[in-house]
């Protein structure tokens, strides 16, 4: 008897030791295997943004240049790591962290010679209840492919859900070879009237309805009209707001820059405090750079043209200024605009970009009356209205319009757009692959 019961005391102990590597085994997999998951999506969010982040910086820094890749230009790895650091990961950090940020060896097969950033993160996770079963830590890892989807829009009105967002009146047209959307749920949002016309390769309404005003609304074609109910996409220049230029110190101290006739001239990229005012006939040109206008000068203008000239190529201007203190721009009269944006970072300028309103100002922007405003590079303005009147013309050739709301009125006004060079291409959007 006393032999049996130690048998059985025996297989107890057996027993015992198997439920508790099973209990083990099932507590590795609840909070172990939990853990590692939870890691690997954390990895995942972190390798998707910074694909997105190398991908736009490396459109940005190139467009579509034949032969520009992550591995070329150091701002796709910078932008890429930046944004893997502020979502937990940094490269070379504990658990051997490490992010890997560059072009892929394969790359998908559409679009077919698209540009393509690929990133990878990867960490070393200890364990804890693994370890009894000879794992103290498991190497995790991921990858994301980001690309460029070319957007079919160029012309963006972003209040979601204002009346008359897009408002076009007394003979007012768009004419545009790419697309626009109008963000606003309002049955108004896009507002049309008095011989108003919109021709553009799409027309989409975040709205269930427009107001076309009786007035013919598809530039004569009806396989171009809108189409409501549309997504509203996610304003495509947005990430401007996180790079906000740093105003320097004023360039002419408290004095407004006035260039009357026979005073012209040229000036130089920097901060201008108080305005420029170009008036009388006037013609000012304007050396390649970013020019920061802070505040406003006579009238509240920061930028002021009236039946004058402005010249200026490889030029941004960033509109900002303070609280009470927030000039707006104004092009008018019958004078010659010529502005084209740069296509690299020197003397601060934006590539890409010509317009940039600092998001807290809200001052309405106008080309108003002048025949002749040729303006190449995208137009920024997140929470501004952008006027244009009186027979006014831009002559975007390669641009993207990104407005908080647009109004066009009277005469012949509109906007012809292209997307054939790099200034209509910053709307485009990464996705990922």
């Amino acid at each position: 008897m006393a032999s049996k019961r130690k048998s059985q005391a025996g297989q107890i102990v057996v027993m015992v030791a198997g439920a508790m590597l099973l209990i083990i085994g099932l507590a590795a997999l609840v909070v172990d295997v939990g853990l590692l998951y939870g890691t690997r999506r954390n990895m995942q969010t972190a390798a998707d943004a910074a694909a997105i982040a190398g991908s736009n910086a490396l459109k940005q820094q190139c467009g579509t240049t034949s032969g520009c890749t992550c591995d070329s230009e150091a701002v796709c790895n910078s932008a890429a790591q930046d944004v893997a650091k502020l979502n937990g990961y940094t490269n070379g950090g504990p658990n051997s962290t490490t992010v890997t940020v560059g072009t892929p060896v394969t790359a998908p097969a559409n679009p077919s010679g698209g540009i393509f950033v690929q990133a990878s993160v990867s960490e070393v996770v200890p364990t804890y209840f693994m370890r009894a079963l000879g794992y103290s830590t498991v190497s995790v890892s991921t990858t994301a492919i980001a690309g460029y989807d070319t957007s079919p829009n160029c012309i963006y009105v972003s209040d979601p859900s204002g009346p008359k967002t897009l408002q076009l009146s007394g003979s007012g047209s768009i004419r545009a070879s790419c697309g626009l959307l109008v963000a606003s749920t309002a049955s108004d949002g896009m507002y049309l009237s008095g011989g108003a016309t919109v021709a553009a390769s799409t027309i989409g309404v975040a709205a269930s309805s427009y107001t076309g005003g009786g007035s013919p609304t598809c530039g004569g074609s009806t396989a171009n009209c809108p189409q409501t109910k549309v997504a509203p996409t996610t304003d495509p220049l947005a990430y401007l707001q996180s790079e906000e230029p740093t105003p320097g110190p004023c360039k002419t101290g408290a004095d407004q820059i006035t260039a009357t006739a026979g005073h012209g001239g040229t000036i130089t990229y920097g901060t201008y405090c108080n305005g420029i005012n170009v008036s009388g006939g006037a013609t000012l040109n304007l050396g390649p750079g970013l020019y920061i206008l802070k505040g406003s000068g006579t009238g509240g203008k920061s930028l002021n043209v009236s039946a004058s000239n402005i010249n200026g190529t490889g030029v941004t201007f960033y509109n900002t200024g303070t609280a009470g203190n927030y000039g707006y721009l104004d092009i008018s009269g019958s004078g010659v605009a010529k502005l084209t944006a740069p296509t690299s970072t020197a003397n601060g300028g934006i590539p890409g970009v010509l317009f940039f309103q600092d998001p807290n100002n809200t001052q309405t922007a106008t080309v108003n009356g002048t025949g002749a405003a040729i303006f190449q590079g995208a137009l920024y303005f997140p929470k501004a209205l952008v006027n244009f009147s009186g027979g006014s013309s831009a002559n975007t050739e390669y641009v993207t319009l990104d407005a908080w709301q647009m109004n066009i009125s009277g005469g012949a006004a509109y906007i012809a757009t292209a997307t054939s060079a790099r200034g209509g291409e910053l709307g485009n959007t990464a996705v990922l692959y």
